[in-house]
């Protein structure tokens, strides 16, 4: 029997793509949740899915569909999937189960609703499958990792690189490690990391660098596989260059490692592919109430554990009773976190942490002076915080010269809006700085700035200063 591939996205899924629809899922996203969120108290987890095209959706055939566990959690939307489902299929027409990392982020309304949201760590299409093909058929490729390294030596294979470089002069290759020893001139031999693109060298790994992947090439070597790892080669007519992003040998874990899931080798490209059918159908609880008050929740909680296992999530009846009040609660003023935890995000932006209150609070400080940022906050700002805090300000301020035409209260109206400029402009400049370093509210604004472009040595961890070799 054929060992089953397993595609190992080249995405961390910090930031990611929005899925679409999963409200009509919700169930299904909250059985993969560590915990059920609560009042002033919403859960954030990273977890497994995988991707999967429905070629027989009944609603669009180019429907991508995202699962955890085997249940559907959302989908890619219409727009998206017109660029993704041809990817996707190739790398599953090429028998391979396509796999990345979702963000799930749920809470409890200010009015008594479960909201969530899920983020699926996805590249971009083009760099959803790799440039080139002659990897070894036991290639095992490493989970996508949380470092970009830089490969050296790169400029002694430049011919072989040259070949690989894309028109666009930037592309994702699938490149597998070796093991390699050198004798440096005091004589001492040294243990590095050969690089090779499609079985020639392309350049190695500096001796630091090599020490977080001999384990797992030894490792590989007992079990017939050879370790394969996403990179990026990046070049021109003049030089060429390759770095790296795969998981450590100290992260990666025990399940992995024993069954090292073979990279697939891709099928060509194609403007169509022969997929199996994978519509699961319309969910059963599409169209009842969202509402998850502190009973419903501990309710669903209690019918969660008692039926984890042999129930749908369409038997789960959530509707509140009639005699919960808890939907009808006011929602209270915003507070601070109990015990924050100061994160430092910039010189002068630090995240304190999640507080209580209505549309998710989260707490900050900006040079000395606390904020908090909401929800309404983050859908409002727009894609530049800082222009729409300043059109806010001017918006204020023109309204007052206005206000000052009308006879009699007209100076009055005007002293008012200014006093309003003066005490909530400040707040909304520290809030828009506060979005522009942390949009999402991930506290990861490094990862964030990745998210479209994953192959930038981001979180480089670069060696230095060590033996020349001979």
């Amino acid at each position: 029997m054929a060992e089953k591939a397993h595609y190992e996205l080249p995405h961390g899924g910090y930031n990611g793509v929005e899925l679409v629809g999963e409200f009509a899922y919700r169930e299904a996203i909250l059985r993969v949740l560590p915990r059920l969120p609560a009042d002033g108290a919403p859960v954030e987890a990273t977890v497994p899915v995988e991707v999967v095209p429905e070629p027989d959706n009944p609603y669009d055939r180019r429907a991508v569909s995202v699962r955890a566990k085997g249940r559907v959690i959302g989908y890619l939307s219409r727009e998206l999937a017109a660029d993704y489902h041809l990817p996707v299929k190739r790398v599953v027409a090429s028998g391979a189960v396509l796999r990345t990392n979702a963000r799930i982020y749920a809470y409890v309304g200010f009015n008594g609703e479960a909201e969530l949201n899920v983020r699926v760590g996805l590249p971009e299409p083009e760099w959803l499958t790799p440039l080139n093909s002659g990897y070894p058929a036991t290639t095992s490729a490493l989970p996508y990792g949380r470092q970009t390294y830089q490969v050296v030596k790169e400029d002694q294979h430049f011919e072989h690189l040259f070949e690989y470089v894309p028109k666009s002069g930037k592309g994702p290759v699938m490149l597998t490690l070796h093991k390699a020893e050198s004798t440096l001139r005091n004589g001492n031999v040294r243990r590095t990391v050969e690089v090779r693109l499609d079985g020639e060298k392309g350049g190695e790994l500096t001796a630091a660098t090599s020490a977080h992947y001999l384990p797992v090439i030894e490792h590989a070597e007992g079990m017939g596989r050879v370790v394969g790892v996403w990179g990026t080669i990046t070049g021109s007519g003049l030089a060429a260059e390759l770095t790296i992003k795969g998981a450590k040998s100290t992260e990666l874990s025990d399940e992995w490692l024993r069954e090292m899931p073979l990279f697939p080798h891709l099928v060509p490209e194609a403007h169509s592919y022969e997929v199996p059918d994978a519509y699961q159908g319309e969910p059963k609880t599409k169209g009842r109430s969202r509402a998850m008050g502190s009973h419903s929740a501990a309710r669903l909680r209690d019918q969660l554990d008692q039926r984890f296992v042999s129930t749908s999530p369409a038997e789960l009846d959530t509707t509140p009773s009639p005699s919960t009040p808890s939907a009808e609660k006011k929602p209270g003023k915003p507070q601070p976190p109990a015990n924050p935890t100061p994160v430092p995000l910039s010189g002068e932006v630090t995240r304190l942490g999640i507080g209580t209150g209505p549309r998710t609070p989260i707490y900050y400080t900006v040079k000395g002076k606390e904020v908090f940022v909401d929800d309404r906050d983050r859908s409002s700002a727009g894609k530049h915080p800082r222009r729409t805090a300043w059109l806010l300000i001017a918006g204020l301020a023109v309204l007052g010269l206005i206000l000052s035409g009308v006879p009699g209260i007209g100076p009055f109206l005007t002293l008012f809006t200014l006093l309003l400029v003066l005490i909530s402009g400040p707040d909304q400049l520290r809030k828009a700085k506060v979005l522009d370093i942390d949009p999402y509210g991930t506290g990861h604004p490094s990862r964030d700035r990745q998210a479209r472009e994953w192959g930038d040595v981001g979180e480089e961890s670069q060696d230095h200063g060590e033996g020349e070799s001979a």
